[in-house]
């Protein structure tokens, strides 16, 4: 699929989830300069500039579809310094003149900005979506170390990290992707179901976290991150582990009503929450490296073989 590929007028949830990348990749792709033939000196992504690769610039008339290899001397192929400077702002010239050019011929090809060898990893992918996520003026900002620090088992974490960015199964999710469902919380049948209302402000959720010790801290205008980033800034390590477990335990039981028409009560989740949670610092225990003190105690030296 073409980054300037249009989907089709009643596109599958699949397509729609391969445009929705779009954006992303626009962010981190680049082209990078072979020949120049190939890339659009307005319009394509080509300068070395992590906030804005593209030219700043107005085009001149005529110019719409002009290549970068239009910006080439003919005689030795580097760089014509008097079509640039004729052309660009001073800080478009920076970034042209910046770009060290190939003698031979070569097509021009797109790179991954964010990776040394310019070959995308879903690792650079997350770190810049995290990054662009960070710095929107109105997101949270989340301690995404303390989050992956935390004594749980992965499939939890996975599960709070799934929250965290939105990506949690709710009804008004899948209404978001434009799947027919009633978004009406299966639980208490007042509300839409987001991700928030199905984990704290659900009242069968509330009454859950009322009869813990942590609270649910919550306004009307409070999404999952902002009540997140207070419950960690409120309570210590082992409170919020214990919260993940009564989050985990409040989606499982969430799915049971969905998929088997079977709801728990606030005590029952609360006291599966805590035995969950008590099995997992047990397990820690367990496998938590036990040191020897004679061992530690004696060093190791270097003994010359015999010859």
């Amino acid at each position: 699929m073409r980054l300037g590929t249009r989907g089709p007028h009643n596109p599958s949830y699949v397509w729609r989830s391969l445009q929705s990348t779009k954006e992303l990749i626009k962010k981190g792709a680049r082209k990078r300069i072979g020949s120049g033939c190939q890339t659009k000196i307005w319009g394509d992504p080509w300068l070395p500039d992590q906030v804005n690769p593209c030219i700043e610039s107005v085009c001149s008339q005529g110019l719409e579809s002009s290549t970068v290899s239009s910006l080439r001397s003919a005689v030795d192929g580097s760089w014509d310094i008097d079509i640039i400077q004729d052309l660009f702002s001073e800080r478009d010239q920076r970034l042209i003149l910046s770009i060290p050019l190939s003698r031979q011929e070569c097509d021009d090809n797109w790179m991954w900005a964010n990776e040394r060898f310019g070959v995308y990893s879903v690792k650079s992918g997350y770190n810049l979506q995290t990054n662009v996520s960070d710095t929107s003026p109105n997101s949270p900002s989340i301690n995404w170390k303390f989050v992956w620090r935390l004594g749980i088992p992965a499939k939890v974490r996975n599960f709070i990290w799934r929250v965290l960015s939105s990506c949690l199964p709710t009804m008004q999710a899948f209404l978001t992707l434009r799947v027919e469902v009633n978004n009406c919380c299966p639980i208490c049948h007042n509300l839409p179901e987001d991700d928030f209302h199905a984990l704290v402000s659900c009242p069968w959720a509330r009454s859950v976290w009322n009869i813990s010790s942590i609270g649910s801290y919550f306004n009307s205008s409070c999404t999952f991150a902002d009540w997140w980033i207070n419950i960690t800034h409120r309570r210590n390590q082992n409170d919020v582990e214990l919260a993940t477990a009564i989050l985990w335990c409040l989606w499982q039981n969430r799915n049971d009503v969905v998929w088997n028409g079977k709801c728990k009560s606030a005590t029952a989740i609360f006291d599966s929450a805590q035995t969950l949670y008590s099995q997992w610092k047990m397990t820690r225990k367990l496998h938590s490296p036990q040191i020897n003190t004679e061992q530690q105690t004696m060093q190791e030296r270097w003994i010359k073989p015999p010859e």
